[in-house]
């Protein structure tokens, strides 16, 4: 079957695999929120992969997954997406501080 990006992948093979054998994927999972060589996701049993966030929710996936239930999150992925919410946060914070220190030095407003 042919990708509607024109390309072909081998059967089992993603382009996640391809990411992490080049070094190209540098974000945490987006399920468990682990760096992706360390991911704790269990493998799907309808397309067997590991951490794709298709799997857990109908909305994303609901071509490849119709048939089937999503999967549940296990309580380790909620507390790493907590994680990663907050380590968000942080960073909206720490910039939003250094905007103001910008401001506070004379910088100009947008």
């Amino acid at each position: 079957m042919r990708s509607k990006f024109g390309w072909d992948l081998p059967p089992g093979v993603t382009q996640r695999h391809i990411d992490e054998a080049f070094g190209g994927d540098d974000h945490p999972c987006e399920c468990c929120g682990h760096d992706p060589a360390d991911c704790i996701c269990p493998e799907c049993p309808t397309c067997h992969e590991q951490g794709n966030p298709v799997c857990y929710d109908k909305d994303k996936g609901g071509i490849r997954h119709s048939s089937v239930e999503p999967m549940k999150y296990n309580r380790e992925q909620l507390i790493g997406q907590a994680k990663m919410r907050i380590a968000a946060w942080h960073l909206h914070i720490e910039e939003e501080q250094q905007y103001i220190q910008y401001l506070e030095q004379g910088g100009e407003s947008e």
